[in-house]
């Protein structure tokens, strides 16, 4: 049997997800809506590669239609059928999503107040004789290698998707929720590039033969500039969707809104094997990890580093093993340190719920927790020296085990934040020691945290 639960933070207060709604065809995870308003998910009833028809569900679970007492059930949504392999897009500005399918789209309304039906509303069905998906890549070695098959405008009213057809020159298309979906005119600027994100219905941004398309569908003209830095490079959305941040890990930074393309910064650094950046929401300051980076304290020798990006700047911070897991628009990041490097763990590695032993030694201390003490300067670099980093932290070995060896994530230590102008204080010990555990799918490892303040 399947069970899952939502648990709210700041109140500890925890409710059960109905039952009747888990099956074992429910391979893709739940997500929440990009308003944090919604759990989203599309069953899957798929035995032996044959699909019945499937259906959207939805949690409606917005702070005004959240339930009086702890353990209470959520009113289940469902919509459908859907495509059983259908994916989501949400808007962050109104509660709608959007299921994308070979075949069909389709556009839903969730409830946010406790008088409005607990339904999904079908807003538009539009059954279509052509392939799309989400499939996207917000990070990539090459620009145009970035971006998204389909894209949501902020506002819920239009999706963008590319195709592949005769009849669609541009291979790309725009839904506009009540309207059939129509191919957007071809620019010759645009032949070959991808699409990165959609802005408004009207604004969406693409990457193409080492540049960066701002593209205004009616009046005003389009913009474009040339693609920073040496790569690989990352997408991520800010502003609530409203705007774009495209970056090279080795440290130039773009910021793309409707009104125009903006330089945040074009210093650079090398770095090797990055994190995920973190983004603030109005998209100002940029923060990653390098795993590997040339420490300037330390001569030729390498070491991790922390890199933040703001206002022309771009500030180092090395000796730094870590994991960026948020930052403000202060500048303010929220981060934990971790061991140096990951361990190879057998595929055998037992689940925490079966009570075995981690696997792991006591560990060790790193350098940079002194370094901490004693306080490190964040160093501001220009553009000297760049290299291009090389596979990033989800490359942990096979992850389809197979009897081999499967490699963790560096073990979380300790949570720090570092200010806006450069003071790190530590936050707390993450304690007890966390639990290495595999995912039931294979996948990427990750750790558990239980039982920390």
């Amino acid at each position: 049997d399947l069970s899952a639960e939502l648990w709210e933070l700041g109140s500890r207060r925890r409710w059960p997800i109905p039952s009747p709604a888990l099956r074992v065809g429910v391979t893709d995870p739940m997500q929440f809506s990009k308003r944090g308003d919604a759990i989203l998910w599309v069953d899957r009833p798929c035995v032996g590669g044959s699909c019945a028809p499937a259906a959207l569900y939805a949690l409606a679970v917005g702070e005004k239609r959240k339930p009086p007492l702890e353990g209470e059930v959520w009113p289940l949504l469902s919509g459908g059928p859907v495509d059983p392999f259908a994916d989501i897009l949400t808007a962050a500005d109104a509660p709608r999503a959007f299921t994308v399918a070979a075949g069909e789209l389709a556009a839903w309304k969730y409830p946010t107040e406790a008088a409005q039906p607990d339904a999904l509303e079908a807003l538009d069905l539009q059954a279509i004789t052509f392939s799309t998906s989400t499939r996207s890549a917000t990070r990539c070695p090459f620009p145009d290698w970035c971006g998204s098959r389909a894209a949501a405008s902020p506002e819920g009213d239009a999706v963008y998707f590319a195709v592949d057809l005769e009849t669609c020159a541009s291979g790309l298309m725009r839904w506009r929720v009540g309207q059939a979906p129509a191919c957007e005119l071809p620019r010759a600027e645009l032949e070959g590039a991808s699409l990165l994100a959609a802005l408004s219905a009207d604004v969406y941004v693409m990457a193409g033969d080492a540049r960066l398309f701002l593209v205004h569908r009616e009046g005003r003209p389009s913009r474009e500039l040339p693609v920073l830095g040496r790569g690989d490079y990352f997408t991520a959305e800010a502003e609530r969707g409203h705007a774009l941040i495209f970056g090279a890990f080795d440290g130039p930074v773009m910021r793309v809104r409707s009104g125009g393309i903006e330089i945040l910064s074009n210093a650079q650094t090398r770095c090797s094997d990055p994190d995920a950046p973190v983004v603030s929401p109005d998209g100002a300051w940029i923060a990653w990890t390098c795993g590997r980076a040339p420490d300037v304290q330390l001569g030729e020798d390498f070491a991790s580093a922390l890199v933040r990006v703001h206002d022309g700047r771009l500030e180092r911070f090395p000796g730094v093993a870590a994991w960026p897991l948020a930052i403000d628009g202060q500048g303010d990041l929220l981060f934990v340190t971790t061991d140096q490097g990951g361990e190879d763990i057998p595929d055998d590695l037992p689940f925490p719920e079966d009570g075995g032993e981690d696997g792991f030694g006591d560990g060790f201390e790193s350098g940079f927790e002194s370094g901490f003490e004693s306080g490190f300067d964040g160093g501001e670099e220009s553009g000297d020296e760049t290299g291009g980093p090389n596979q990033g932290p989800g490359d942990f070995g096979d992850p389809l085990g197979g009897g081999t060896v499967q490699a963790l994530p560096p073990r979380p230590r300790t949570l720090y934040t570092l200010s806006g102008d450069g003071v790190i204080r530590r936050v707390s010990d993450m304690e007890p020691t966390p639990i290495p555990s595999k995912l039931a799918e294979a996948g990427a490892s990750s750790y558990v945290q239980v039982g920390s303040e």
